[in-house]
């Protein structure tokens, strides 16, 4: 099990470059399946995530890294940051990712 691909944000237990070497230290695991600790109910039972959702993890937060100094960032939405994954299939949305999104634009923006 995972947290979701957004998951919520703190950088006070590990700074974001710890978080990323840890999921890619996860991505070179044997694994077959993923199952979310949270999400939609209809993922959960259909077994889940491949191991591209750990990429998908990575990904969602290295971008919002790479444009939290961007004019439009505080508006983007959390779809903006995992468009890819969502038209390829690999994450599904599911609708209070948006408040958890919400948390970690705030986390972001106020990184030094």
């Amino acid at each position: 099990m995972l947290e979701d691909p957004l998951w919520i944000f703190n950088f006070e237990c590990a700074p974001p470059e710890r978080q990323v070497a840890e999921l890619q230290r996860m991505a070179a695991m044997d694994i077959e399946r993923i199952y979310p600790t949270h999400g939609d109910l209809d993922t959960i039972r259909k077994r889940g995530y491949d191991k591209r959702f750990i990429a998908s993890s990575i990904h969602y937060l290295q971008r919002m890294l790479a444009q939290r100094r961007e004019a439009d960032f505080m508006s983007r939405e959390a779809s903006v940051f995992i468009a890819a994954e969502l038209a390829a299939g690999e994450l599904h949305w599911w609708a209070p990712y948006a408040r958890v999104h919400e948390c970690n634009r705030r986390v972001v923006a106020n990184l030094a």
